[in-house]
């Protein structure tokens, strides 16, 4: 196991793990490393279910060796604060600890955008585990991807190929071959990879779409790779994830037209996930949507049976994510419409219904998340501007990354946005900043509020007299929704307008 995962073979380590842990049920090292490669997997159930096993048998480790296993499951828990003090006084003791610094590296990578961090925020962790171990392949890989989101062309092909002589069988070369091609205007190389990725399986392609999709330098950049995901000799579950994918991908463009057509297809493979998204997208408060659609959506909601819906076969993280929670999704979504619509008893009700239900263990804080974000939403359409902020404030986001990145309700793109806005408009400029930061390099579903993020970072540094970095801002909105429709091309001019001013 471990050999092949050394070899970034992920499936070839899981099944040496599982071998491992059913010939000793109670080997704690074996547990451990079997949830750190389900991680690769993205199969959530099984890093969070060997990583409880994994603590529950660590009484005869090494003090080092526990306190590694309990970090680990404080990230599959979603608590970022815990999982990095536990690392960081790992290293404190033991500088050279090489499996503490990956797992740093991890954490920062992974979670730090969402929180309001940065990817680079991870580049020590990355390098330090290099020093100490390098031909280590999943460090090659997170920093192939920072180099990426920087521009950094001539970083991306060193990691990129340091991968594929380390690895030149694993799971992630696709990923960096698609990276390079994508990030240059090289269509042989585009040709090869699309064809390669047409030949790939479900769990390899989605990972790749996610990839490509949240760290090259434009939504549009690798759109063919997400379409590849509809083809339709693929699943109905992946041709799904693929239209959802793709009307992110549009929406981050403020394509809401070409968006809706996409949601138009996903409903007609999945229709409760069709349902889901259209809601999400209803609500997003810069996307222009009419009483009366929110109308019609809140009635398609009322009359779902969110109780009959079939849990998903695959084991994928992407197509599992909503297991078990379609209920407390629709009581939200139905919370949120009902706040948008001035409706207050409504949204209170199906707040406490949110309140009321069960989660699976994995859904970290989700729950209690969702009841402060229906009715923040509900204190923010009454005026209430303070009762919203206090209740926005409280939501911890703890989930495990994978689960955020697979979802746009565990990401809450949404109500860290409004966050941002409410921050901004009391002054809170440093801590809105913060937040608007958060839409980078996290999701492909963060990505939509991407442009409009860049938007206010724009105006608050013109207010500050920042001139430079407000244009910067503004050339960025500009780049990311240049093609968007024409009602809101109004804002493209008025941005391009500010940073010709600001630069002259």
């Amino acid at each position: 196991g471990i050999r092949e995962f050394r070899a970034a073979r992920f499936p070839e380590a899981g099944a040496a793990f599982q071998e491992a842990v059913a010939a000793d049920t109670s080997f704690a090292l074996a547990w451990y490393q079997l949830s750190v490669t389900a991680d690769w997997l993205l199969r959530a159930e099984l890093a969070r279910e060997s990583a409880e096993q994994a603590v529950l048998f660590a009484d005869r480790l090494a003090e080092r060796d526990r306190r590694l296993l309990e970090a680990l499951l404080a990230v599959r828990k979603g608590d970022a604060t815990e999982a990095e003090r536990l690392y960081r006084a790992i290293l404190g003791t033991y500088p050279d600890d090489v499996e503490a610094w990956y797992q740093l590296g991890e954490l920062l990578f992974h979670f730090r955008p969402r929180l309001g961090g940065k990817l680079a925020d991870s580049r020590e962790a990355w390098e330090r585990l290099l020093a100490l171990d390098p031909d280590q392949p999943t460090a090659f890989v997170h920093l192939a991807r920072l180099a990426v989101m920087e521009g950094d062309l001539v970083g991306l092909d060193s990691m990129a190929g340091r991968e594929m002589v380390v690895s030149p069988e694993g799971d992630r070369v696709i990923e960096m071959r698609a990276l390079q091609a994508f990030s240059r205007e090289d269509s042989v190389a585009r040709a090869a990879v699309l064809a390669d990725l047409a030949r790939a399986g479900d769990d390899r392609l989605t990972e790749v779409a996610w990839g490509t999709g949240t760290f090259l330098g434009h939504p549009a950049d690798a759109y063919a790779i997400a379409e590849i995901m509809t083809a339709p000799f693929r699943s109905a579950e992946t041709r799904a994830t693929g239209y959802m994918s793709l009307a992110f991908r549009d929406l981050a463009q403020g394509k809401v037209g070409r968006a809706t057509e996409q949601l138009g297809r996903l409903h007609q493979l999945d229709s409760v996930l069709g349902i889901e998204i259209e809601a999400l997208v209803a609500a997003t408060p810069f996307l222009p949507v009419e009483r009366t659609e929110l109308e019609a959506l809140r009635q398609r909601l009322i009359d779902l049976d969110a109780d009959a819906v079939a849990p998903s076969s695959g084991e994928g993280v992407w197509f599992a994510v909503h297991n078990g929670l379609h209920p407390m999704l629709r009581a939200y979504l139905l919370g949120v419409l009902s706040a948008r619509l001035g409706e207050r008893d409504a949204a209170r009700r199906h707040a406490a219904e949110v309140e009321g239900m069960e989660v699976p263990s994995m859904a970290g804080s989700l729950r209690e998340d969702m009841v402060r974000r229906v009715l923040a939403t509900d204190a923010l359409v009454a005026g209430d501007t303070a009762a919203a902020l206090a209740l926005l404030e409280e939501i911890r986001l703890e989930a495990w990354h994978q689960l955020s990145v697979a979802s746009a309700f565990y990401s809450g793109g949404l109500e860290r946005y409004l966050l941002a806005r409410i921050l901004e408009q009391e002054g809170r400029f440093e801590e809105a900043l913060r937040w608007y930061r958060s839409f980078e390099g996290a999701s492909v579903h963060d990505r939509v509020f991407e442009a409009p993020a860049h938007w206010r970072r724009g105006r608050i540094y013109e207010a500050r007299g920042d001139r430079e970095r407000a244009a910067l801002h503004y050339e960025r909105f500009t780049e990311l929704w240049s093609d968007a429709d024409p009602e809101l091309q109004v804002l493209v001019d008025e941005a391009r307008m500010r940073q010709a001013e600001l630069l002259h």
